[in-house]
């Protein structure tokens, strides 16, 4: 049962379409973080949103 649901949810497009949106999402956050000032929190909210978005792209996840 695990097989056949991972293939319908796999073969629906709507994990390629979640992921497309995430990435959005992720460039946005990296552009706002453009006018803070340098330092190790702005580096912190830059690099997050992607760190994150990497877990699921992981061959590993």
């Amino acid at each position: 049962q695990r097989v056949e649901a991972l293939t319908i949810v796999r073969g629906s497009g709507g994990v390629e379409a979640a992921c497309t949106i995430a990435k959005t999402f992720v460039e946005t956050a990296m552009s706002a973080t453009e006018q803070f000032p340098d330092g190790r929190a702005t580096e912190a909210l830059r690099v997050a949103p992607a760190a994150l978005l990497e877990t699921v792209f992981s061959p590993t996840a």
